[in-house]
């Protein structure tokens, strides 16, 4: 659903609220900001094993701040590449 809301350039945002099923400081350990909204720039289906058939799904977000930024798997430094 998400890459085709990205293929037909919908506009997509999302954010993260903390309650009792998620954990502020794993959120904050990783870089986002919880009760804080991202725009969704773009997502990708990326094929974990070439004769696989497992994906993981990528989705670039965009920080309006622009001051934190993710710092977990598959983030710019990870050594998840």
């Amino acid at each position: 659903m998400l890459e085709e809301a990205d293929s037909q350039r919908y506009v997509v945002t999302c954010s993260i609220d903390s309650n009792e099923r998620s954990n502020p400081d794993i959120i904050k350990e990783y870089g986002l900001c919880d009760f804080h909204s991202y725009t969704m720039m773009s997502c990708l289906a990326v094929k974990l094993w070439e004769k696989g058939k497992s994906y993981r799904y990528l989705i670039r977000l965009r920080n309006p701040w622009g001051k934190r930024e993710w710092i977990g798997p598959w983030s710019d430094n990870s050594e998840t590449w």
